[in-house]
């Protein structure tokens, strides 16, 4: 699993304490444990889930992304 990131000097990505899990729907395989954020606007859409598999850590995606999870 890699996280990708456009920025990565980017610190707006949210990081949820460990061994929390996160909640259903926005679970993500980052090693980091940060769920994936809904809404959140990519492109001038608002997306309400994961799209195309990856979701954004950001309400606004700057570039802070990893893959959705499985639950």
């Amino acid at each position: 699993m890699v996280v990708k990131s456009d920025r990565p000097d980017e610190k707006s990505a949210k990081e949820r304490p460990r061994g929390l899990p996160c909640p259903p729907g926005k679970k993500t395989d980052d090693p980091q444990g940060r769920c994936c954020v809904f809404p959140f606007e990519y492109g001038g859409v608002t997306y309400q889930s994961c799209t195309n598999g990856w979701c954004s850590f950001d309400e606004v995606y700057v570039g802070n992304w990893a893959n959705c999870g499985k639950e």
